[in-house]
């Protein structure tokens, strides 16, 4: 019987509770934010927003909708992320159909990660270059690397079996 290894059903698990936190951090905000009625909830954020200004009051004051963009990406993430989840628990759906959903999911998440640093570095840095080298690595590139390094090696996993699993039905054309 084919299975899927427990790590991944446990990434896109925990990953989606993670980001589906955040999504509602960034659309709740700035009721969500430090000073907000429901900043309790998100209280951790209150230190990331210091390191990150996309997520704190710099971004939000100048009107920077490019947060609150990537949290409706998120949604879209989310869903895909659920949707893998239970295909995998469907007897009808084989592991290959479920695989190519997780597939198209990692790989959003991935660029959507990418696109993220991407906008800070083309915007001069703008959102996390006033931290020092220490706290910009261990606050801001580790955590946020986590989100480029797993979904890397997910679009790698998914990309070899789901070219495996074609290569097993196609014919060769002479």
């Amino acid at each position: 019987m084919e299975t899927v290894p427990i790590w991944i059903k446990g990434w896109f698990a925990i990953s989606t509770i993670l980001v589906v936190w955040d999504i509602f951090y960034c659309l709740l905000r700035p009721r969500s934010m430090l000073g907000g009625d429901l900043h309790w909830i998100w209280a951790p954020y209150n230190l990331y927003g210091k390191v990150d200004h996309g997520y704190g009051w710099p971004a939000f004051n100048r009107g920077d909708g490019f947060t609150s963009a990537q949290a409706w990406m998120n949604l879209v993430e989310s869903i895909m992320n659920v949707g893998y989840l239970y295909l995998l628990e469907k007897p009808s759906v084989s592991i290959g159909q479920a695989n190519l959903l997780a597939f198209a999911a990692v790989v959003m998440t991935l660029a959507k990660t990418v696109l993220y640093f991407l906008n800070d570095y083309c915007a001069g840095w703008r959102n996390s270059g006033h931290n020092d080298l220490y706290t910009w690595v261990t606050l801001y590139l580790v955590p946020n690397g986590m989100w480029i390094l797993v979904p890397s090696i997910l679009v790698i996993y998914f990309a070899n079996d789901l070219v495996r699993r074609l290569s097993r039905t196609s014919k060769k054309v002479d």
